[in-house]
């Protein structure tokens, strides 16, 4: 799972929720970073999880470009804020 959050103690928190839960992750801290880890395809990716506000590529950017590239990878966007 791809784990792409710009807040890096968020990201800590998030990418080890997910681990604890039973998956692999990836963490990335940006959309570009996120899409930069895509194009690669060096490791399979099953869900991408990203926060709705992320530096560099916004979330639905991100969110196009992975749909384009792999279109039945889920992408999943989440908020930190209450």
């Amino acid at each position: 799972m791809l784990v792409v959050e710009g807040d890096p103690l968020v990201l800590e928190v998030v990418a080890r929720l997910v681990r604890e839960g039973g998956y692999d992750t990836i963490p990335a801290r940006d959309g570009r970073e996120a899409w930069s880890i895509l194009q690669q395809g060096t490791r399979p990716i099953d869900l991408v999880l990203a926060d709705v506000v992320l530096p560099h590529m916004s979330d639905t950017e991100l969110a196009a470009h992975v749909v384009a590239r792999q279109p039945g990878l889920p992408v999943v966007l989440m908020s930190a804020y209450s």
